[in-house]
């Protein structure tokens, strides 16, 4: 269950930026590839899981994103609702590249590719 939606720092969950109360954020994110998680309870100790990765195209450096979500309705299903750089300038949405990821640094898994490759040896 994504009641919280965390950002990633060093593999591991860190910065809560939604609740099932608090359903936009505006997070600051200097290094990229960055992921998103989320976990059903707001603890350290409450181990969470990635949803999506997050890749900068633009030649800036260091982004603010706004990241929004309908919690009711799918909480797991987020929105990049703005981007500027860290001078307010906007940032066009094709730059950022905001896709579901299932496991960090990896983007080559099956739930995320969307095909199950299977291997069937002759006998």
């Amino acid at each position: 269950t994504a009641n919280y939606i965390n950002i990633y720092e060093n593999d591991r969950l860190a910065t809560t930026l939604m609740s099932p109360t608090h359903n936009s954020c505006t997070v600051t994110i200097n290094k990229f590839p960055a992921f998103v998680g989320c976990r059903q309870f707001d603890i350290p100790q409450y181990d969470g899981r990635p949803i999506y990765a997050i890749n900068n195209n633009s030649d800036r450096r260091s982004l603010r994103i706004t990241i929004s979500r309908d919690f009711n309705s799918d909480p797991e299903a987020l929105r990049v609702e703005d981007v500027v750089d860290i001078n307010g300038d906007s940032i066009p949405a094709w730059q950022i590249d905001f896709h579901p990821q299932s496991i960090i640094n990896d983007g080559r898994h099956w739930l995320d590719k969307g095909e199950f490759e299977l291997g069937i040896k002759p006998r």
